[in-house]
């Protein structure tokens, strides 16, 4: 973990900001809050995106939510997690005037994700002024994303995310706090269900954000969702009529980040082309979804609750794969689809899941664990020539497919996308050899000035011990490894400018290893 920092700020010197308060537009306006229950009670002003909410309005709506949905009981400690931004802005004046009423000890949280230079800096400076002018505690922290990130091969977006909620769950703890609030809103509830569908998750992941989740890492900490019913826009209309000082996050602003394409791009393109209302449908479908997972996760819960359980392959493939994913949960183990499908197709075998865990399901449901042997090295390999413009080949599970083009292609059009790697063809070769990693392996990954030991990689990459047995490795012979299954490739046979010829190498590893 980067090294980072989280005190009290009572003494903290902050630099004086010029904070940005909301410009009220035309078309302003929210909706309320989901209830937990099924369906969508009505909005303010009859849920209609284009007319205007008051303040009165938002604040009688996330009241009402907060109650209906017990998300912060009376009497407790609340953190607070404040970006900033207009949303958390916008929640944290909301909660501190519902705090006198309902008995709570509000701890404003901060995190300075060390990634804009002196934007971060003054966006710190507004929440810890705002705090103080509240009279309430402010506390920070920072820490070095981009570090955490390398360290941990995850995508700046998600390492900002990881050493938040750490930092967050520690104040909580240091608190005593049940509850860490946070400025999620009705338009990143949509973004979220996008990209969730985008992914492939089935209707848990669809439903999206729930108003009150436990925390990944300490089970006792809830996070809570007041805002999640109201717009964008009704947050900031509210902020320009009260007044509330926030700031601007340019990051925002690129369209290289999924979420802000959703947002600058997919919704309104979609709003322009005859879904004016596209966002009330998806909110719809996200609540149409929730309820029917809510039934077969009750039903699967109930099923596994009996002493006598009616044949697995009798239920319905839903309930299947629930009954399957609740007890993958319970043991810890990556709900992954694939290893799902591997469990509920095959009856009495041995599937082996990451992190090395041998598990199977007997005729009822029901899932048991095995010791799985010492993993250990694979000597087994196939080459493949690269003849002719394209060609498949499958090993040990792995499907890999390949072409080879004229370039054509600017440095903008190589993105890299799950499954899927461009080289240099020249640089590879006419012939590649496919295996597994074994003693003594060296690695050049791109953006490294020199070769290491792939153990070391491994390890800096955090892939358990287990795994780093049955990833596969391909190497050009005689120039060395070009590629290693889910790591970066080698900078050594990167397409450039020069480039002639480019490689598109495609894999897919269609199920988890399993042991008959």
């Amino acid at each position: 973990m980067p090294a980072r920092r989280e005190k009290l700020t009572g003494s903290h010197r902050h630099d004086n900001t010029q904070a940005s308060f909301a410009d009220p537009q035309n078309e302003l306006a929210g909706q309320q809050l989901r209830s937990a229950k099924c369906g969508t009670p009505p909005a303010p002003n009859g849920g209609r995106s284009d007319r205007l909410v008051s303040s009165d309005d938002l604040e009688k709506a996330v009241r009402r939510a907060i109650l209906e949905n017990r998300l912060i009981p009376k009497g407790t400690t609340v953190v607070v997690a404040a970006s900033g931004g207009p949303d958390s802005m916008v929640l944290l004046r909301l909660l501190a005037g519902f705090a006198r009423d309902q008995q709570w000890r509000l701890v404003v949280a901060h995190f300075n994700h060390l990634l804009r230079g002196r934007e971060s800096d003054l966006d710190e400076a507004l929440v810890a002024s705002e705090a103080r002018r509240l009279g309430l505690v402010f506390e920070r922290g920072e820490g070095d994303v981009k570090t955490h990130a390398k360290q941990r091969g995850l995508s700046i977006e998600m390492a900002a995310r990881e050493l938040r909620h750490d930092f967050l769950v520690n104040v909580a703890r240091r608190y005593s706090a049940r509850c860490i609030a946070l400025g999620h809103h009705a338009d990143d509830q949509i973004e979220t269900v996008i990209l969730r569908m985008l992914r492939g998750c089935g209707s848990e992941g669809i439903r999206g954000m729930r108003p009150s989740v436990p925390s990944e890492i300490d089970k006792s900490v809830l996070l809570v969702r007041p805002l999640l019913g109201i717009s964008r826009k009704a947050i900031e209309n509210y902020a320009a009529q009260k007044r509330i000082p926030f700031r601007r996050d340019s990051s925002n602003a690129t369209i290289d980040i999924a979420r802000n394409w959703i947002r600058q791009s997919l919704l309104p393109l979609l709003e322009g082309h005859g879904y004016p209302s596209v966002r009330e449908a998806i909110l719809r479908m996200a609540d149409l979804l929730g309820a029917e997972a809510d039934f077969v996760t009750d039903t699967a819960r109930k099923l596994l609750a009996r002493s006598r359980r009616p044949q697995f392959d009798a239920l319905h493939c839903a309930v299947q794969r629930r009954l399957i994913q609740l007890q993958l949960r319970e043991l810890g183990v990556p709900e992954r689809h694939d290893l799902i499908e591997a469990l509920r197709s095959a009856p009495e075998k041995l599937v082996t899941a990451p992190g090395g865990i041998c598990l199977w399901r007997d005729a009822f449901g029901l899932l048991h664990t095995k010791k799985s042997a010492a993993p250990g090295f694979n000597p087994s390999s196939v080459r493949l020539p690269l003849s002719g413009t394209r060609g498949k080949a499958v090993f040990d599970g792995v499907t890999v497919q390949w072409r080879i083009t004229e370039n054509r292609m600017s440095g903008a059009d190589i993105k890299r996308v799950v499954g899927r790697e461009f080289f240099d063809a020249d640089s590879v070769g006419s012939e590649v050899v496919l295996r597994h990693w074994l003693p003594g392996d060296r690695f050049q990954p791109i953006g490294m000035r020199e070769s290491a030991k792939l153990q070391n990689i491994f390890v800096n990459a955090k892939v358990p011990r287990p795994e780093r047995y049955n990833k596969l490795v391909a190497e050009s012979p005689g120039h060395g490894i070009f590629w290693v299954e889910d790591l970066r490739i080698g900078d050594k046979f990167k397409v450039r400018p020069d480039t002639r010829r480019i490689l598109e190498w495609r894999w897919t590893r269609e199920t988890p290893q399993t042991r008959p």
